[in-house]
């Protein structure tokens, strides 16, 4: 119920209030935004369908912190609305009325944890409108996303019986759901299980990256390990960063195998000398480090402005431009 919540109170139902309400019917519930449709099941039962406007539902929620509903009524209060039910724009009726066909993708690892990998690259409110989501690459069997900065790619991670259909998924169903289960896609939508119901989202139309000619080949180079306590120690100067309000929240690598907050003033060990003192911003390299699990190697690439840094374990990489101190 949280999600559909969540969808309902977006900034579309400003501009449109019927998307301000949650769609009853039976033991199940359904919002919608236009551009993604949440459903769940619950304990309700609405013998008719009902539109129930979600600040009602709040109000009714807010009276006891563990919900009791009695057929329509929650917590006593029966819910109702002016809303006709005719008039609720849903996806699925859309999907429906196109006879979409829908390939399931299989993943090679829990679903919820390749997405808690890649997300920190995923753009938000990029005007490169087909960076804000991610790309289930199933010709080249990865899951890619970037910002234009810093690129998280899963290799080996899913297969599907029609590898022609590549899609982008919007970071807005990311952002509403936390273990996402499962994923089917058709030429326009894609359905995504989760732990608490069922999304059905529209497909981003544009053209991703070509991922693969960023992605340097680190094969027969020898990368500088890492390991959780090294993460660890960027961590406390990313905090030193930010408690002395400094300009810039950056960290540089030294030759001598330290790390250094933006002003110098602290400075931690980190590993293995370098060979030139290289600089990155925390929320970069931090989010990518925390996706090997603190646990995995960096490899150089070019000099100067023109340095990129992989950072890697197993199909898991990362890349990003090093800033110079």
């Amino acid at each position: 119920m949280k999600t559909l919540i969540k969808l309902a109170s977006s900034s579309f139902a400003k501009t449109l209030p019927i998307l301000g309400c949650i769609k009853f019917y039976g033991d199940m519930a359904v919002a919608t935004d236009l551009e993604i449709d949440a459903t769940t099941k619950g304990p309700w039962n609405f013998p008719e369908p009902r539109m129930v406007e979600v600040s009602l539902l709040k109000a009714a929620m807010s009276i006891n912190k563990v919900p009791v509903w009695e057929g329509t009524k929650l917590n006593g209060i029966d819910l109702i609305s002016d809303f006709d039910v005719s008039d609720f724009p849903l996806l699925k009726n859309v999907s429906n009325k196109n006879n979409e066909v829908f390939t399931e993708i299989q993943f090679s690892r829990p679903l919820h944890e390749i997405i808690t990998r890649v997300k920190p690259a995923m753009a938000k409110n990029d005007i490169r409108y087909y960076l804000n989501g991610i790309l289930f690459d199933l010709e080249n069997n990865a899951v890619v996303t970037t910002d234009g900065h810093l690129m998280c790619v899963e290799k080996n991670a899913i297969t599907s019986t029609d590898a022609s259909k590549n899609a982008i998924i919007p970071r807005g169903v990311f952002d509403l759901i936390k273990k996402p289960l499962s994923i089917r896609i058709s030429d326009k939508h894609a359905y995504i299980e989760h732990d608490g119901g069922m999304l059905l989202s529209k497909l981003i139309d544009g053209k991703f990256p070509d991922w693969r000619r960023v992605l340097p080949v680190n094969k027969d180079k020898i990368g500088i390990p890492f390991n959780r306590t090294q993460l660890e120690n960027l961590k406390k100067i990313q905090t030193f960063n930010v408690t002395h309000k400094l300009a810039c929240n950056s960290v540089t690598l030294k030759k001598d195998g330290s790390a250094i907050s933006n002003d110098g003033k602290l400075k931690l060990p980190f590993g293995k000398p370098l060979s030139t003192d290289v600089s990155f911003f925390t929320k970069q390299i931090i989010p990518a480090m925390e996706a090997t699990d603190g646990n995995g190697q960096m490899f150089f690439e070019g000099q100067y402005a023109d340095l990129i840094t992989t950072i890697t374990r197993d199909d898991f990489s990362a890349v990003l431009r090093t800033m110079r101190p």
